[in-house]
């Protein structure tokens, strides 16, 4: 997504810091001794002002261009204004909006205020800033947590959607992010409502760990739809935004956010996506960064299926079953290897014998749903005989009953 080439000739690197191009940034920011010889000279002091820059929304790049001019991160925020206005590198709006937060913030203060609620502020020079984001355009300066940061070392697989998913696309979502979860794999999203939200719950219900990125501040459950999975969230996972606390959910940052959902994990899966659907958007920054691609199969002409369908056929991985995955983070991770061993996930579990009706119930499925009318005349049983049937799938395992009272195989 690199549609932005003369924006990025505009914004050369400060001379203190040698010839810095997007590439070195992205990739080798936090090694640079630079920012080492801030943690050496300013401690956590520095993280204080650090967060003060992201309520200013100040970029990385900007920044550095402070710190090279004023020769530390507290005299880089507390510098003459007519010198910081002056600064034409920084653009027209950072220097006011930096400005306008130190007249109406007190760093000490603010940052007691932010700890007392339980939110904790991880800075770039932090040890627990994730490694993941080392490698990427821009990344945040600091990010807002309550709860846990993902590790590097534990396998994560970002599950994405439509906001308005089918009873189907939920069942989906929920299976596999649990069989996800029970395979020792973090599942990353957006706690948005529909694909989102089922994925984080899904996860819960299968112990595992689980993250919200937000497109608004962490204080702020957005939708409160999913209070709830928030409030488990915090508990088993962690809720994460690089937005300062009190940002409201506006349209602007969600697709910007969606870069730290890619950035996070190891590969992205689509569960339901429209032609045009914001899953395209993580997919396009997963792709720059070289993750692997996952998508749900659909129905021919079913418009919650277009755009996972045109992924499939673009070259992603089809996914009918959550060993799908699996068996690609596999070969990379010692801890997936032996939940495998534990849960029996990497191999099809021996499958519970099905007596003659159950069998013939069974072959009238689908996977997207099937009614009782449907299923009777499929198989010739009475509906009596075809619902205690499907009770006993259920319990088997063999199907699962979607929210719209239809029946479905089980993936």
């Amino acid at each position: 997504m690199n549609n932005n080439t003369e924006d990025k000739k505009q914004d050369a690197a400060p001379a203190g810091f040698g010839e810095i191009d997007d590439e070195t940034i992205r990739a080798d920011i936090r090694l640079e001794k630079v920012l080492k010889g801030i943690r050496e000279a300013e401690g956590l002091e520095a993280d204080k002002y650090i967060m003060q820059f992201c309520h200013a929304n100040l970029s990385l790049k900007q920044m550095i261009t402070l710190y090279n001019r004023f020769g530390s991160i507290r005299a880089a925020y507390n510098a003459d204004p007519v010198l910081i206005t002056a600064m034409k590198e920084l653009g027209s709006e950072a220097p006011e909006r930096l400005l306008n937060v130190r007249n109406n913030t007190d760093v000490d203060d603010e940052w007691e205020k932010i700890s007392g609620q339980g939110i904790r502020f991880v800075s770039l020079l932090d040890e627990d800033y994730p490694e993941r984001l080392d490698k990427i355009n821009d990344p945040p300066l600091g990010l807002f947590v309550i709860g846990s940061l993902p590790v590097s070392t534990t396998p994560a697989i970002a599950i994405v959607g439509s906001r308005e998913c089918s009873a189907y696309g939920k069942a989906v979502a929920i299976d596999v992010a649990k069989k996800l979860a029970l395979a020792g794999i973090d599942v990353i999203s957006g706690m948005a409502a529909g694909i989102d939200g089922f994925a984080h719950r899904g996860a819960l219900n299968g112990g595992g760990d689980t993250f919200a990125i937000l497109g608004c501040g962490v204080d702020i459950c957005y939708p409160r739809e999913n209070l709830d999975i928030y409030t488990r969230i915090k508990r088993k996972g962690g809720v994460i935004s690089e937005y300062y606390p009190g940002t409201q959910p506006v349209p602007f940052n969600f697709p910007r956010r969606n870069r730290l959902i890619a950035a996070l994990s190891d590969g992205i899966l689509v569960v339901e996506a429209r032609q045009r659907s914001g899953s395209w958007i993580t997919v396009d920054y997963g792709l720059e960064q070289g993750k692997d691609i996952y998508a749900i199969p659909g129905r021919i002409g079913d418009r919650l299926s277009i755009g996972c369908n045109n992924l499939i056929r673009n070259g992603a991985k089809a996914v009918t079953r959550a060993a799908d995955i699996i068996e690609d983070l596999a070969p990379r991770y010692l801890r997936v290897r032996n939940m495998q061993k534990k849960e029996k996930l990497y191999t099809e579990e021996a499958s519970p014998a099905l007596t003659e009706n159950e069998a013939k119930v069974f072959e009238c499925l689908e996977s997207t749903g099937s009614g009782i009318e449907e299923i009777c005349a499929g198989c010739g049983l009475n509906a009596d005989v075809v619902i205690r049937t499907l009770t006993m799938l259920e319990i088997k395992g063999k199907c699962v009953k979607l929210a719209n009272g239809e029946y479905a195989k089980k993936l």
